[in-house]
């Protein structure tokens, strides 16, 4: 394994693909400044390649539960770097006409992030506190909490890297982070199987305190465009082992460098739907 003495300056830690990478996201990847060990100056400086510093994208999130019903919704994220090099996204549902005006506001700041929730049924914006970021999002397999951490947001616990490894005959890094209950995760350890040559996560794992896996997320390999400069996956899919369900991310449309006024992103915004 390659070392390497230096480390990211904090601008370049800021430089995450938007959600839709990892997850199309498989929104980015990153890693905690706690974790700067030379072992991961590589993964780091992979991770450092964005298709640019905003984006549109169309998406469909479509989930199965337990006994095999279906539900589609459909909807638009926006995603943006703002002056100090952090990350802003906005989710907002189309369809179907029962959650339209539905969204998600996620503000990354220095050492956390802040997120938001409106949901038309209750016609009230709801802050998502660390405790309550592992409820689902729309109803989705996908929390609160993933969202973050698939930008990278809330990899805060210690990481290492592992050795490298094939993942459907690619090549990947795998970096393990060990989460402490304090930090609000519901999760131990989350792993992350990252593919060396295009940054994207093809693989999370999340795993409880029993050490038990609770949770997958797989990003199609065969999904894989160009974007700008960078990657994205079109196709990723959650499942919930504990629950039996799953749900998956489709990305029909993308557009890179659009202009994205800041007051899109601003909580003001999201509660003029009040």
């Amino acid at each position: 394994m390659k070392s390497c003495a230096s480390v990211s300056t904090p601008s370049q830690r800021h430089r995450r693909p938007p959600l839709f990478l990892p997850i199309a996201i498989l929104l980015g990847f990153a890693l905690s400044g706690k974790a700067e060990a030379e072992d991961l100056a590589e993964v780091r400086a992979c991770e450092a390649k964005v298709p640019g510093r905003t984006s549109v994208v169309s998406l469909e999130l479509r989930s199965v539960d337990r006994t095999g019903g279906t539900r589609t919704l459909a909807g638009k994220m926006r995603w943006k770097l703002d002056d100090e090099g952090r990350s802003q996204t906005l989710i907002e549902l189309e369809k179907p006409p029962d959650v339209r005006g539905s969204a998600y506001l996620l503000h990354e700041r220095e050492s956390t992030h802040d997120m938001w929730v409106f949901l038309p049924a209750v016609a009230k914006v709801r802050r998502i506190h660390p405790r309550s970021a592992s409820g689902r999002l729309f109803g989705t397999d996908f929390s609160y909490d993933d969202i973050a951490r698939l930008q990278g947001l809330a990899v805060d616990g210690k990481a290492e890297r592992l050795p490298d490894a094939l993942l459907g005959g690619r090549a990947v890094y795998r970096v393990r982070a060990r989460l402490a209950p304090e930090e609000g995760s519901g999760f131990a350890r989350v792993e992350y199987f990252m593919d060396r040559e295009t940054c994207l996560p093809l693989q999370i794992e999340f795993y409880g305190e029993g050490g038990a896996l609770q949770k997958v997320m797989r990003g199609d390999p065969a999904s894989v465009e160009r974007a700008g400069s960078g990657w994205v996956l079109r196709s990723v899919r959650i499942q919930d082992l504990a629950n039996g369900t799953e749900s998956l991310l489709v990305v029909s449309g993308i557009q890179v460098d659009v202009d994205l006024p800041d007051g899109l992103f601003s909580l003001t915004n999201l509660q003029q739907r009040q």
